[in-house]
């Protein structure tokens, strides 16, 4: 094959890519919403709940929440909170097979400026009939993790990595944000603070909410918690 055909065949592959990205998004709207609750993973005793909800629709992105998270239009996040955001994260895709693999290398760049880098490898493990409070969904099952490492801003003059572990359940054809979600990290390295996560998050509702007073119901400030889902435990390194 030529050059000039390779990099078409590029250019044709890299258009599909963006119009599956578009298509995956699913014409979502301002006022869309979806309520989670969280809980322990083992004990299953619910934790907290809260809800999001699209303010405003950009190319190729969401805002939610007037700008406290943000997302590309696959869930991918890019901004989280005040002055934390992330570049490069794929850990949702367009589409999901049995058996697909891919790796993702981020980075989380904290409010007071310190820098993470993650990298994580996903699977797309099988498909599963999931059941959670917003319904019955047939979804695809992904597990993967990796490795979140700082660069910058020690504060204990190393850096502390941490081993995260994920389980995923996507259903793109029922509902655009995920199903469910396991999330456990350990972290117990030489001279830092142990840390560990064991949370299960899980869709309670989602549809399209006009009552822009109301949007907001996060018992325990989920942008700086749970919803920085490969960043839990970043202001304790």
């Amino acid at each position: 094959m030529s050059g000039c055909a390779m990099q078409l065949r590029c250019a044709c592959a890299a258009l599909a890519l963006l119009a599956a990205a578009t298509a995956g998004a699913r014409d979502e709207q301002v006022g869309d919403s979806y309520t989670y609750r969280t809980m322990d993973i083992f004990s299953r005793v619910e934790d907290g709940r809260y809800r999001w909800r699209v303010t405003a629709v950009e190319p190729g992105r969401l805002v939610f929440d007037d700008g406290n998270w943000i997302t590309d239009r696959l869930g991918n996040d890019e901004k989280i909170g005040i002055g934390a955001h992330i570049s490069g994260m794929g850990v949702f895709l367009p589409s999901y097979d049995v058996g697909a693999t891919w790796q993702t290398r981020y980075r989380y760049t904290r409010a007071d400026g310190a820098v993470f880098v993650i990298d994580y490898t996903f699977t797309v493990a099988g498909r599963e009939q999931v059941t959670v409070p917003a319904g019955t969904f047939d979804t695809y099952r992904v597990e993967g993790g990796g490795y979140i490492h700082q660069v910058s801003g020690l504060r204990r003059g190393r850096a502390c990595d941490r081993d995260s572990k994920f389980r995923i359940w996507v259903a793109p054809e029922q509902v655009t944000r995920f199903v469910a979600e396991d999330y456990t990290q350990r972290g117990a390295p030489l001279g830092c603070s142990v840390y560990y996560a064991n949370t299960r998050t899980e869709l309670v509702a989602f549809g399209r909410d006009t009552d822009a007073g109301t949007y907001l119901t996060e018992p325990r400030g989920h942008h700086s918690q749970i919803r920085e889902r490969p960043q839990s435990g970043f202001d304790d390194y």
